[in-house]
């Protein structure tokens, strides 16, 4: 079996890889319903039990609490220093946007529209590849700029 990756140009818009045809027109297609029996709306589905994502979340949340819960020494020491209130605040509050309100649409987006059909099976790999290229990417940039600021 041989999986042409190249850079292609075809009907449907220029790809990014040949593996993964028709990703604009996929991308194009963001609020419609996938073929999966979920809500209509991309942000209903994402909010929907019927999404792993928002189940990962809540899943997410509650294990982070009771981890707090265990480490609750440790909390006691950052917030008795100075501004360890305001910074632990900030953390808890970061942690609750990023896992409740940015986890679950990119999941849906991601799951439905980048590792599922039309892809092929090397075309979800080289998406799994990418999205955790990416994130990589992301998270080195956000704590480089936070540790030079």
């Amino acid at each position: 079996m041989s999986v042409n990756c190249s850079v292609s140009n075809d009907a449907t818009g220029p790809a990014l890889f040949g593996c993964a045809p028709g990703l604009l027109e996929m991308a194009s297609r963001l609020n419609e319903a996938p073929d999966v029996p979920f809500e209509d709306t991309f942000f209903a589905r994402a909010y929907s039990m019927s999404n792993d994502g928002w189940v990962m979340t809540w899943a997410t949340l509650i294990l982070t609490a009771l981890l707090e819960l265990m480490s609750m020494d440790e909390v006691r020491k950052v917030c008795k220093r100075e501004g360890g209130r305001t910074l632990y605040a900030q953390g808890v509050l970061c942690n609750v946007a990023n896992n409740a309100v940015l986890g679950p649409p990119l999941y849906e987006l991601v799951s439905n529209r980048w590792m599922s059909q039309p892809f092929t099976a090397a075309g979800r790999v080289a998406m799994v590849f990418a999205v955790i290229v990416g994130h990589s990417i992301g998270y080195y940039c956000a704590h480089r700029w936070m540790h030079t600021r």
